[in-house]
């Protein structure tokens, strides 16, 4: 018997719950990553507001991998302006999480891809993605789907 395959579709406010988890789980995993990603004490109050506010946006895409009925894994993407540059706009991955009993089995790019999609149908130009530097996964993941860096982000602690 084939096995049951996983679904890529428009995140709902039904999926809000599970989408706060996500989002607090890869938050927490930036903080172990980096010292500089420090999480917040209402980590996942302000990660129910911002999941709220992006399913209402028209210039924020979530879409999120399901099996079985199950959520297993979710991305977010922002809709940008280049101002100065062709293509003109820019669809930015902020968040992407695969639950850890998932990964390694074409999730993450099912999401990737499918919201490829959706953003050039928006006429959108150029995806992009954003992760912490010591992110190796996410580097190589990224790398091996085509993407180049772009833009190199500096900071430090006041």
């Amino acid at each position: 018997m084939a096995a049951t395959p996983i679904t890529v579709r428009r995140a709902a406010k039904t999926d809000l719950d599970k989408l706060v988890e996500f989002v607090v789980r890869l938050k927490q995993v930036n903080e172990e990553l980096d010292p500089m990603y420090v999480t917040r004490e209402d980590l996942a109050e302000a990660a129910r507001r911002y999941i709220e506010r992006s399913l209402e946006d028209p210039n924020t895409l979530i879409l999120v991998a399901e099996h079985e009925g199950r959520v297993v894994g979710m991305v977010r993407a922002i809709i940008i302006d280049r101002v100065f540059y062709e293509p003109r706009s820019e669809a930015l991955i902020t968040d992407i999480y695969v639950h850890p009993s998932y990964r390694r089995r074409g999730v993450a790019t099912a999401l990737v891809e499918r919201l490829a999609e959706e953003v050039r149908r928006k006429g959108v130009g150029l995806l992009a993605a954003e992760y912490p530097p010591g992110n190796r996964i996410a580097e190589r993941f990224f790398s091996k789907l085509g993407f180049k860096p772009l833009l190199v982000r500096v900071c430090r602690r006041l």
